[in-house]
């Protein structure tokens, strides 16, 4: 975890010297398993019905070592007694602390990039990524996020291990509809087809389940009432999981997401429909690869942008 600031906090309330001293801090490493388990467990629970997220033949017929880590999704994070977060299953000691008098924080927007494919079999480790671009298959990926997430995946006491570099994806190509896609049949101005999510608690208590957020605010009617919110809310993750499902589901095959971020604008509500949407804004060439970028956001069913973002992708 880093702690940023922003720019909409500090025109709510004064940025204190110790707040912006904390800037920068990051939070000790830990560990991130990615097991089939798991990997089935994250895409049940943010609704994924693409095979290669369950069966490991599927995965391989279309290239991957085994079932890979859908978008948004670094593995669960190992939880130990006394020494992890019972809610949120981060480390319980050293992680960046701020004092800002207010109720409550909630998390302000996520951004992951990504160095190549992580299946299922895979330890990331919370080095920093080299700053030179890596291969465009080797094993990695980084995280940031303004408060309540851990992106440091390497476990105390444990010895940093370099990932090993997998080997390219397969050319040889199952479900052919999957790989229709390509960079010369993108246009700026493209729109996604768009992907509707009505998640009702059930759904929820699943994605609690397969990302380990157990936050009540998601799951415990009771909770949000003490905290004046009236009701549970749908995770923020939830709908940055449901962002990477839409490019995941345009994109296919035939490329791989290397940078996808969202902000949290609005509140979403478990059992109403929120539709996920994209644009092409932008296509370019860069160090020989061809790129693709994606305005992409959630919009309630109030016609409000509740998660504005972009995902950046190579083909």
């Amino acid at each position: 975890m880093r702690v940023v600031q922003s720019s909409r906090m500090a025109k709510e309330f004064e940025i204190t010297d110790e707040m912006r001293a904390a800037i920068g801090s990051a939070s000790p490493a830990w560990t991130y398993e990615v097991t089939t388990t798991s990997v089935r467990a994250f895409a049940r629970g943010v609704g994924y019905t693409d095979p290669v997220y369950y069966d490991v033949e599927a995965a391989r017929r279309a290239g991957y070592r085994s079932l890979p880590a859908p978008p948004t999704y670094l593995g669960t994070p190992v939880f130990i007694p006394g020494r992890s977060h019972d809610i949120f299953t981060v480390p319980t000691e050293g992680q960046p602390t701020v004092k800002h008098g207010l109720k409550g924080l909630l998390d302000g927007g996520t951004e992951t990039e990504y160095f190549g494919d992580i299946c299922a079999g895979d330890t990331p480790d919370g080095r920093e990524p080299p700053r030179e671009p890596r291969g465009p298959r080797e094993q990695g990926a980084r995280q940031d996020a303004d408060h309540d997430a851990a992106d440091d995946i390497r476990q105390p006491g444990r010895q940093s291990s370099s990932p090993s570099r997998p080997a390219k994806r397969s050319t040889t190509r199952g479900d052919a509809s999957r790989w229709r896609l390509t960079w010369q049949s993108i246009n700026e101005g493209d729109v996604l087809p768009e992907l509707k999510k009505r998640p009702g608690v059930t759904q929820l208590v699943k994605y609690s389940a397969g990302s380990g957020d157990f936050n009540p605010l998601h799951h415990d009617f009771q909770f949000p009432q003490s905290k004046q919110l009236g009701s549970i809310i749908v995770h923020g993750r939830f709908k940055y999981a449901a962002l990477g499902e839409l490019v995941s589901n345009w994109l296919g095959h035939a490329g791989r997401i290397k940078k996808i971020s969202c902000q949290y604008r609005g509140m979403d509500f478990p059992d109403r429909e929120f539709v996920c949407r994209g644009t092409v804004t932008k296509k370019w060439e860069e160090n020989g690869e061809r790129l693709v970028a994606v305005e992409v956001w959630t919009e309630s069913d109030e016609a409000k942008k509740t998660t504005p973002g972009e995902a950046i992708v190579a083909l």
